[in-house]
């Protein structure tokens, strides 16, 4: 088991480094007319400037057509398992955060993955699981994912507490200053810039 896994890490890098080795080789044949036209249209064009830029080798596309159905699939069950988009938001909100709920979630598989690979490393190679069944090896990786998901979500809840908890202990001192602003005469609009 532990010589599968790292040939399938090994090969999988070496594919990732010869694709990115084949994506750096320059086009053999001749350059087509725009290509060749581009340099003299470059101040008046932005297509031709935008030909002229140099190529960005980036692999992302690659990945999400490859893994995009997993992460989907992969995000419908955090969504299932810890709950609605509706109360992510609401708690979102609660804490002031500037995330939206596809940016919490993705941080919840970040969070998923990093633990179940370091859970894997740590159940195919740590000496001290060895004699363990192959089972526990087996679930120990998903339990540590469920785990890392689940602590993403209380990490957030316990932010949207504490900043709740801050509003209500300041509420008595913000209605206080907003009736002193209203009784020295001061309009509603302007007493709630003068407390912002």
């Amino acid at each position: 088991m532990n010589v599968a896994a790292i040939a399938i890490g090994l090969g999988a890098a070496l594919g990732l480094g010869l694709w990115l080795l084949v994506a750096l080789v320059p086009r053999i044949g001749r350059p087509r007319l725009a290509e060749r036209v581009a340099p003299y249209l470059a101040d008046i064009s932005p297509e031709a400037r935008r030909s002229l830029e140099p190529r960005a080798i980036d692999p992302a596309p690659v990945f999400g057509a490859v893994f995009g159905p997993a992460i989907a699939q992969a995000r419908r069950g955090i969504v299932v398992l810890l709950g609605g988009n509706q109360v992510v938001a609401k708690r979102l909100r609660q804490a002031a955060s500037a995330t939206s709920v596809e940016q919490f979630r993705a941080s919840q598989l970040v969070w998923a993955a990093v633990a179940f690979g370091a859970a894997s490393a740590l159940a195919a190679f740590a000496p001290g699981f060895a004699g363990m069944p192959a089972v526990l090896r087996v679930a120990l990786p998903v339990l540590a994912a469920a785990g890392a998901a689940v602590a993403r979500d209380l990490v957030l809840q316990r932010a949207a507490r504490r900043r709740l908890a801050r509003i209500g202990e300041e509420l008595p001192t913000v209605l206080e200053f907003l009736t002193l602003a209203l009784t020295a005469g001061e309009g509603m609009l302007d007493a709630l810039r003068r407390i912002a």
